[in-house]
């Protein structure tokens, strides 16, 4: 940082990551930055400070460190959370809670992972139904610690 040249700078804050498509650039947010407004980009991401408006990551993922605190609905390919987000998070593949994450929103994902000992408010809805698919029926229940679960039968 200092008497660093700017060059070394911007490459200590950025990082390859491998992926299944090769390597690819990963930005960082550290946690004495604070963005309000709407952030949109074509990279990975990782946020160690605060983010409030909307987060747009089209095709790449989000981890939330556990530093981080986003206020914003959140769209990306996957979302990990081991920070705070209070908002919807719309996965495209996944949305992984971790133990150490809350999330006060809800989820839209075909796949969803929360850890034990993580924090989630909210609802989770994984696929969409199709137009052919009727709800049979409609059940809820309190199960463990006061936790409410709803259960919904498909039928085709």
């Amino acid at each position: 940082m200092f008497g660093k040249p700017e060059t070394e700078m911007q490459e200590s804050h950025v990082s390859k990551v491998s992926t299944a498509s090769g390597s690819r650039e990963q930005a960082t947010i550290g946690s004495s930055i604070a963005i309000k407004g709407d952030l949109v980009g074509e990279e990975d991401l990782v946020v160690h400070g605060r983010i409030e408006g909307t987060v747009t990551l089209k095709q790449n993922s989000l981890l939330v460190g556990k530093d981080g605190h986003i206020k914003a609905d959140i769209r990306a390919r996957v979302i990990v959370v081991e920070g705070r987000v209070e908002g919807g998070l719309f996965g495209d593949e996944q949305v992984i809670i971790k133990k150490s994450g809350s999330v006060q929103g809800n989820i839209e994902a075909p796949r969803v992972a929360l850890e034990d000992g993580c924090k989630f408010k909210g609802s989770i809805e994984m696929g969409v139904a199709s137009k052919s698919a009727q709800p049979a029926a409609v059940s809820n229940a309190n199960v463990g610690n006061g936790h409410k679960a709803e259960a919904v039968a498909i039928r085709k």
